[in-house]
C-alpha cells in the first residue's frame, strides 16, 4: 500500500521511549540528541552550540518555540577521515528523519542558523514549523542542505554553498523568501515541490543543474533572479502521478544557462 504523511501532528514520543536520547529542555522547546553530538548553551547570546561528533548523528528540537535564537551546528568534517560513506542512521534513521538538525512541530521568530560539514541526507530540516527565519547559512552538505516540510515560513535571508543534492527544497506548505544566494549545487538550487506556494524577492544561483524547479501543484513567484552556470534556469513539471505540474511567474531575471533558459511539460507553465 501506497502511504502518505499529510503532516498535521508528527509525534515522535513512541520512538523516544525505545530508544536511547539524551534529552534537555531549552527555555520552551525540548531537545532530543543521540550519542556523539555534544552540545553547549550561550545564556548571554542567546545562542546554542552544537559538534557533531561522529558521522551522521542528529539532535531534534521538538514542540515548542525558538525566540530571537542563534543555533550553530559543526559537522563531522570528512576531509580529515578515512570514512567516506555515514555510518550512523543514513539516510533515515529509526525515528524516520532524514536532518542533522531538525526543528520539529516548533513555533520560531528571529531564528538564525549556522551549520557546515553536514553528514546527514539534510542537513537542517523543518517539519510542521511556523514564524520568521532571520538568517540560514550551510555550507558543505553531503546531500540535501535545507529541507522543508509542512510547514509556513518566512526567511530573510538564506545563503547556501556546496551541497551534494538540493540546495533548497520545500515541499506542502507556504513559504517566502526575501533573499537568496546558492553555489556549487549538484542539482536544483531551489526545488519546490508537492503542493507547495513560495513567494521568492531575489535569487542569486552560481553554478547548479536547474536555478528553480516547481513540480507537483506547486506554484513560485519570483521577483528578482540571477543565474550563472545554470543547466536551466527555469524548470516546471509533473514528477509524482498524484499532483499536477507546476508553475513558475517570473519578473526580472538574467539567465546565463548552458543548456535551457526554461524548461516545461504539458501539465505545467512558466510565465513571465
Amino acid at each position: 500500500n501506497f502511504i502518505q504523511y499529510l503532516g498535521s501532528n508528527f509525534n515522535l514520543n513512541q520512538n523516544f521511549k525505545y530508544n536511547k536520547y539524551n534529552k534537555i529542555n531549552f527555555k520552551n522547546i525540548n531537545i532530543f540528541y543521540e550519542d556523539g553530538v555534544s552540545l553547549s548553551f550561550d545564556d548571554e547570546k542567546n545562542s546554542i552550540n552544537i559538534r557533531q561528533e561522529l558521522i551522521g548523528a542528529k539532535i531534534f528540537f521538538i514542540n515548542g518555540e525558538l525566540i530571537d535564537t542563534t543555533i550553530n551546528f559543526e559537522g563531522f568534517s570528512l576531509n580529515n577521515s578515512d570514512q567516506k560513506i555515514p555510518s550512523k542512521g543514513f539516510p533515515i534513521n529509526e525515528t524516520g528523519l532524514t536532518g542533522c538538525l531538525s526543528l520539529i512541530n516548533a513555533s520560531v521568530k528571529n531564528l538564525s542558523i549556522n551549520v557546515s560539514d553536514s553528514t546527514c541526507e539534510d542537513a537542517v530540516n523543518f517539519i510542521n514549523s511556523s514564524g520568521d527565519v532571520n538568517n540560514v547559512f550551510i555550507n558543505e552538505s553531503i546531500s540535501d542542505a535545507l529541507d522543508v516540510d509542512f510547514s509556513n515560513l518566512k526567511f530573510k535571508n538564506i545563503e547556501i554553498k556546496s551541497a551534494k543534492n538540493d540546495c533548497v527544497d520545500v515541499s506542502y506548505g507556504n513559504y517566502k523568501i526575501e533573499k537568496f544566494y546558492s553555489e556549487n549545487c549538484g542539482d536544483k538550487a531551489l526545488s519546490v515541490g508537492e503542493k507547495s506556494d513560495l513567494h521568492l524577492n531575489e535569487i542569486f544561483s552560481n553554478n547548479s543543474k536547474v536555478g528553480i524547479a516547481s513540480k507537483d501543484s506547486s506554484t513560485v513567484y519570483i521577483k528578482n533572479s540571477n543565474f550563472y552556470s545554470v543547466g536551466t534556469c527555469l524548470s516546471a513539471y509533473k514528477k509524482k502521478q498524484e499532483f499536477e505540474g507546476g508553475i513558475i511567474n517570473f519578473k526580472n531575471m538574467n539567465c546565463k544557462f548552458n543548456n535551457k533558459k526554461t524548461n516545461f511539460d504539458k501539465f505545467s507553465l512558466i510565465r513571465k
